[in-house]
């Protein structure tokens, strides 16, 4: 029984965690901070993003800068993330 009551707790702070996250992170992102989040050029960011994302739906242009949804921005961090630290355990 303490074991079910620990686990919902965990959950309770895992939704709290991820609810907040959601409020304090923007629904946008520029192509450049991305670019230099992961330390490659714009431009190739801007081609990773025509190659393997929707266009108008995961990243779009808006005042002449190109945005990217926060989906697609949190799904590049994290490819990146992981490719770093595949990098740093070799």
């Amino acid at each position: 029984m303490q074991v079910e009551q620990f686990m919902l707790e965990f959950k309770d702070i895992i939704l709290e965690i991820r609810n907040t996250q959601r409020l304090l992170m923007p629904n946008e992102f520029e192509l450049a901070y991305l670019a230099n989040q992961v330390n490659i050029s714009r431009q190739s960011m801007r081609d990773y993003l025509i190659r393997n994302y929707e266009p108008e739906k995961e990243y779009f242009k808006k005042g002449g800068k190109i945005m990217v949804s926060k989906e697609t921005a949190v799904s590049i961090l994290r490819k990146y993330d992981a490719k770093r630290q595949l990098h740093s355990t070799q």
